[in-house]
């Protein structure tokens, strides 16, 4: 099995458990994250779920975690999943400042209470890690779910990550 296959059974089987936890998917495009979450959602069964898009701007993240605060409110505790993917628009200055503020309210992110799962372009995933790395280590899966014919590609990213994890 290729690294990426590999990725994507773990994360078929974290989305078959009724969790509150949080995710990150590095992919490499937006309609990448929308087939994966096609896929995923036969493994929900009859369990609530929701998709979400992160933009940056100024109070984005705010809006961003009312707005899962409204969907997530009436689910039972870890029954539900939120999927929170990255919209592909360039972010330019705004998204660090976003990334800023999800580090800020991680505690809040993970009151919610249900499995948030994150679909990030590599730009927005490697944001993460190094703006907000305190959420980044509040999420115990992080995997990267791409073309399998990009192997190498992976292995490039799998070792950055660890360079900016052990810059950290």
């Amino acid at each position: 099995m290729t690294a990426p296959s590999e990725h994507l059974e773990l994360l078929k089987n974290a989305v078959r458990q009724s969790v509150a936890a949080l995710t990150v998917v590095e992919v490499d495009t937006v309609a990448r994250a929308h087939e994966l979450i096609d896929l995923l959602k036969f493994e929900l069964d009859k369990r609530p779920s929701a998709l979400l898009s992160l933009t940056a701007g100024p109070g984005a993240a705010m809006s961003l975690l009312d707005e899962s605060r409204k969907i997530t409110g009436a689910w039972h505790s870890g029954a539900g999943v939120l999927f929170l993917v990255d919209d592909g628009q360039k972010k330019g200055e705004g998204a660090p400042r976003f990334w800023a503020d999800m580090n800020a309210q991680r505690e809040s992110w993970d009151a919610l209470k249900c499995h948030i799962i994150f679909f990030l372009l590599p730009s927005n995933y490697r944001l993460l890690l190094q703006v907000a790395e305190h959420l980044a280590d509040w999420m115990p899966l992080k995997l990267h779910i791409t073309d399998p014919a990009d192997v190498s590609g992976y292995k490039a990213r799998a070792s950055d990550q660890k360079a900016v994890l052990s810059a950290s």
